[in-house]
């Protein structure tokens, strides 16, 4: 059946749903031609029989509006299931439209304009929201969303087709705009239900200091100075510091690795003046060299072999997936131990929002879904934050686990045209990176700025667009959120404090409210929160914002009695902070006063010998 979606800027007209059942074509699986059609919430309910494995059922379909503003599109399989998990949902998907979208709007916030086709899945590091936009000629745009786990997002220009593919029994919500996507993602935010976990507002506005690798001793008087400048409403994240070393031998994390008398220095000095210590762990990767290693424990594929997780290529070692509902042993037995050896008010662990929560059978070949992965992880940090009494952070950040995760470290990936590590390739005619992940979930989810710095810049140089830069630093802003930087201690941990905290503290206590490409240029970007606005330059081109020369990645934000901008003053590019009391400056060299140094060769002579 088609949907038609009409507005006084035009109509579009989408092919209804594909849909595929165990691996074959829903019409495949069609018994007979009797069919029930019945009214039913304002809508429509489609009952028919299928055949799958020998065995009957049902698949039902129904389409309903939602408060006026959306149109909810379910289907369900109704009938029995084997231990396979068969027959099931492998495939739901939008079928193609009457246009082919402009722009397409996905993930931590990646606007794509033009762009013949392309695939990407859901994780962290891409698709990471279970909602996407698309903006048509004409001026009708139309988010999509899934109850479910999604499989990808996927676009072709071709078919005119962008739909997110998702399987299991799952709701399809349209909703359409004749404001822009922005507009309908803001109403997405109104209706999907969502809630805020119990700790997102004990980390909001607390700025990450971030560190790998170092010396516990050394961390420790970093920490020492990160306290003399100030840096207390932090929560410093240490990653590397488990008892085998990073990734290697998990679960088995304590006693921590080295010298303990350093560690336990290090430990102190990061809580103090209210600054929260977090630490790393892990419950993705089960290494066979692990005390009571198991099979038992392990995720296995369709073919029944154990599914691999991470290689540790530096141990040579060969991980599994943990079953979902396997580790919560350790994992109880680990956070006694931390919670009374070691007193962590933060807890960090690895992988849970950065993968697609995933399906898959245990040993005996029972299936089990990606929602019973999902709600297992989700269960997992409400037990860590009731245990330790703070916040929950994890790596690069999905949507499914809100409500239980209180923040990531958003590893906000972009699209370049050039292959990158931790950089997305596809053809366009133009991207940017947007606040879109926000307009759904500021203030129900932490962000935590742009991620990784490394990851961010995606093989351009660091200076110029990770940790400090002014393109990590805009970006944070613009979406409201809570700042990031490697830490303990040094000059860009400090410069991103007194830049970004107030301000940001300010936008995370805030309802996002609105987003604007400013004159439909998507480099152009404007943000509006309930107590002020903040504009970006994420173009090439200097822009004259409010009296102020924006370079390229230059802002100026006005919250409240917080001002912010990154503004080209006399040929010099600064940043300035201010507010009641308080005045930030940060001057950097004029580009013309650069000089560049190279090497020449002036004279040869052979001395003999060598």
């Amino acid at each position: 059946a088609q949907i038609a979606i009409a507005s006084e800027r035009g109509a579009l007209v989408i092919d209804g749903l594909e849909l595929e059942v165990s691996g074959a074509p829903l019409a495949q699986r069609l018994t007979g031609t009797s069919q029930s059609v019945v009214p039913k919430d304002g809508g429509y309910t489609w009952t028919r029989t299928l055949r799958c494995d020998g065995r009957d059922a049902s698949v039902v379909a129904t389409i309903a509006p939602r408060g006026g503003v959306a149109l909810d599109l379910s289907v369900k399989i109704v009938g029995p299931i084997d231990p396979r998990g068969n027959p099931r949902f492998t495939r739901i998907a939008l079928g193609p439209a009457s246009a082919a979208a402009r722009r397409v709007l996905f993930g931590h916030g990646n606007v794509v304009e033009d762009s013949p086709g392309f695939r990407a899945g859901y994780g962290g590091f891409n698709l990471s929201t279970r909602f996407v936009g698309a903006e048509y000629p004409g001026g009708l745009s139309l988010v999509q969303a899934v109850d479910t786990i999604p499989d990808a997002l996927e676009h072709s220009a071709a078919r005119r087709q962008t739909t997110l593919v998702t399987r299991q029994d799952s709701v399809f919500t349209l909703i359409p705009s004749t404001a822009g996507a922005f507009a309908a993602a803001r109403v997405w935010r109104s209706i999907n239900g969502l809630k805020a976990a119990a700790g997102v507002s004990q980390i909001a506005g607390r700025m990450c200091l971030d560190q790998w690798g170092g010396d516990y001793g050394k961390t420790a008087a970093d920490l020492a100075l990160a306290t003399r400048y100030g840096l207390d409403d932090a929560v410093f994240v240490k990653h590397v510091w488990q008892r085998w070393g990073y990734d290697y031998r998990l679960p088995d994390i304590y006693p921590p690795a080295g010298n303990r008398a350093d560690f336990d220095k290090m430990v102190a000095a990061a809580k103090v003046n209210g600054r929260r210590l977090c630490l790393h762990d892990n419950y993705i990767d089960l290494y066979p060299d692990a005390d009571e290693f198991t099979y038992d424990h392990v995720t296995f594929t369709e073919d029944g072999q154990p599914h691999r997780a991470w290689l540790n290529e530096g141990r040579d070692a060969q991980s599994y997936r943990w079953l979902p509902t396997a580790y919560q042993p350790y994992l109880e037995r680990n956070l006694a131990l931390v919670s009374k050896e070691i007193g962590p008010n933060s807890y960090f662990i690895d992988v849970f929002s950065a993968i697609q929560p995933y399906e898959g059978y245990d040993r005996a070949g029972r299936f089990f879904t990606r929602q019973t992965t999902a709600d297992a992880w989700g269960q997992t940090f409400d037990r860590v934050r009731q245990v330790l009494g703070g916040p929950t952070i994890s790596e690069a950040g999905t949507d499914a686990l809100i409500g239980h995760l209180d923040a990531a470290q958003a590893d906000h990936i972009g699209i370049r045209k050039e292959r990158g590590d931790f950089s997305v390739s596809l053809p366009c005619a133009g991207a940017e990176r947007i606040p879109w992940f926000d307009m759904a979930h500021h203030r129900r989810f932490v962000q935590l700025a742009g991620g990784l710095g490394p990851r961010y810049a995606g093989g351009q140089p660091d200076k110029l667009h990770g940790y400090g830069s002014d393109d990590y630093l805009t970006l944070t802003a613009l979406c409201g959120r809570t700042p990031m930087c490697d830490g303990p201690f040094n000059r860009r941990a400090v410069m991103t404090y007194y830049l970004l905290s107030d301000l940001c503290r300010a936008l995370e206590n805030q309802e996002l409210l609105s987003h604007e490409f400013v004159g439909d240029r998507i480099d152009r970007q404007r943000t509006t929160f309930d107590g002020g606005t903040v504009t970006v330059n994420r173009g090439d081109a200097d822009w004259t914002v409010d009296g102020r020369v924006l370079p390229n990645y230059g802002m100026v934000a006005k919250v409240g009695q917080y001002e912010v901008d990154i503004a080209r003053r006399d040929g010099v590019i600064t940043a300035m902070a201010s507010s009641l009391g308080r005045l930030f400056v940060d001057a950097r060299p004029p580009d013309a006063n650069r000089t560049a140094v190279a090497p020449s060769v002036t004279r040869f002579e052979d001395l003999g010998g060598r």
